[in-house]
């Protein structure tokens, strides 16, 4: 046994024969860093307001739900964006109404 051992764990000194720590393996990285990379540059897109609209008109749910999203959201931006879908979509609506149910 090394100098080095017995300073990092000191129970390994000749004191405690009966207990031995041995060095564990390293830890792997919390995240896959491939992952985290995409991830990141997914969260940087913008999207805009031309996007959300096409997107819903072409059916896309989850753009659906993201718009929604943005007009629950206290950002001012965020609200802009949500308004501006929504008047995109007026001169189509016909004779539909609109509801708004918060909690």
């Amino acid at each position: 046994m090394s100098m080095s051992e017995d300073t990092i764990h000191p129970e390994n000194s000749s004191k405690y024969e009966a207990l031995k720590v041995k060095k564990g393996i390293p830890q792997p990285e919390a995240m896959n860093p491939n992952i985290a990379a995409r991830l990141k540059n997914i969260r940087k897109k913008e999207v805009t307001t031309n996007h959300y609209v096409e997107s819903i008109l072409k059916g896309n749910i989850n753009c659906l739900s993201q718009a929604s999203t943005l007009l629950e959201s206290t950002k001012l931006a965020h609200q802009t964006i949500a308004k501006e879908v929504i008047n995109c979509y007026l001169p189509s609506s016909g004779h539909s109404i609109r509801i708004d149910i918060t909690k």
